[in-house]
């Protein structure tokens, strides 16, 4: 029985490797947002009830639970299934079901068109790439919060604390 389990888990920790590396090469790894960070950028954002609000690579659902507090219908799209299972809790923890939601997937593929907020902490080697697919989805007027990497071309309406806020012209 208990080469059986051990059997099993060599695939289960390739999985779970995978699915890490991955994520680093599409996107960034896990690093999580200070309480300072996400004021901030809230406050860039200037976040009313009723804006619909997207989080990509929403690792541990902080931030998504945290536009849902200011009002937003937030979504969170996150690679890694851990960190989609532990927002998932918050969030039904903090009774945020109606307005929070966090679903296992790969934002690339999605179209981000429906979203007048976006926030986005990636590695610096995929931010030409987000800059691209937001210019090309994003309505007039959406705003955009970038943490610590800035976008390559874009010229940010505002900045603070390694936050750039953008904003899709028209």
């Amino acid at each position: 029985m208990i080469l059986i389990a051990q059997l099993l888990l060599i695939p289960v920790l390739i999985a779970i490797i995978g699915i890490l590396v991955y994520a680093m090469v599409r996107g960034a790894p896990y690093a999580p947002l200070g309480k300072q960070k996400i004021a901030t950028m809230l406050s860039l954002l200037n976040v009313k009830s009723g804006d619909k609000a997207v989080d990509l690579g929403s690792g541990d659902g902080r931030f998504v639970i945290e536009l849902a507090k200011k009002g937003a219908i937030a979504y969170g799209y996150e690679i890694n299934p851990l960190l989609v299972l532990i927002a998932k809790w918050k969030i039904k923890k903090l009774g945020f079901q109606k307005n929070a939601r966090i679903f296992w997937c790969d934002f690339w593929g999605k179209n981000l068109s429906s979203f007048n907020i976006v926030t986005v902490y990636l590695a610096p080697h995929s931010m030409k790439k987000v800059e691209a697919k937001l210019r090309r989805e994003l309505k007039p007027n959406a705003r955009v919060a970038v943490n610590h990497f800035p976008f390559p071309t874009w010229k940010p309406k505002k900045t603070a604390e390694k936050i750039y806020l953008y904003q899709q012209e028209k």
